[in-house]
């Protein structure tokens, strides 16, 4: 059985800053309604006449700095401008709260990070190469918190085999308990 986190980035990111549906309308949507996410998905696919899967490598380009052909679609605009909001805010979430998190993630990071970044200025400009440096921090720091998830998963799913955004185990456990366990354990 295959229990996979759902619009794991997008979801994680989202509680980890303590968002509501207001602050991200379609990343909130497209993280807690999979028809949702599938009918946006199928319907950039048909209006630009390209598989699903390359919708889903976009948006996911999106999720990671990445501004190329945002204007192609409404929903790329969307999906894009929401994308680097929550990108910069989860940055300067760690910063402000998980202080480890994030110089490890500027450790980690292959990207040189510029010192004159201020991570709570959310409206600052920035350059290609800030964006791309804070692209890979982020990377860095939502896999943190994804990584906590599995092995809290694990914690109930003790069979469980870890694969990238799910746990595949043989049991079968209710999704609530597995929610109940990654919450006790990550908050």
């Amino acid at each position: 059985i295959s229990y996979d986190m759902n619009a794991a980035m997008q979801s994680i990111s989202l509680q980890l800053i303590g968002a509501v549906s207001k602050d991200y309308p379609m990343l909130w949507k497209y993280t807690h309604d999979k028809a949702y996410k599938k009918a946006v998905r199928k319907q950039i696919a048909q209006d630009l006449g390209i598989t699903i899967e390359e919708v889903k490598a976009r948006l996911t380009a999106f999720s990671f700095g990445s501004v190329k052909d945002r204007k192609l679609h409404k929903h790329y605009e969307a999906f894009q401008a929401e994308s680097d909001k929550l990108r910069r805010e989860v940055l300067a979430y760690a910063e402000a709260n998980a202080p480890k998190v994030f110089q490890d993630a500027i450790d980690q990071t292959s990207r040189e990070v510029p010192a004159h970044i201020n991570w709570q200025d959310l409206e600052h400009k920035e350059c290609f190469k800030e964006r791309k440096a804070s692209a890979s921090m982020f990377f860095f720091v939502w896999t943190h918190y994804e990584r906590k998830i599995r092995e809290a998963m694990l914690q109930i799913l003790v069979d469980g085999l870890e694969v990238h955004d799910a746990v595949y185990s043989r049991m079968n456990v209710a999704a609530e308990d597995i929610e109940d366990a990654i919450f006790k354990l990550s908050g």
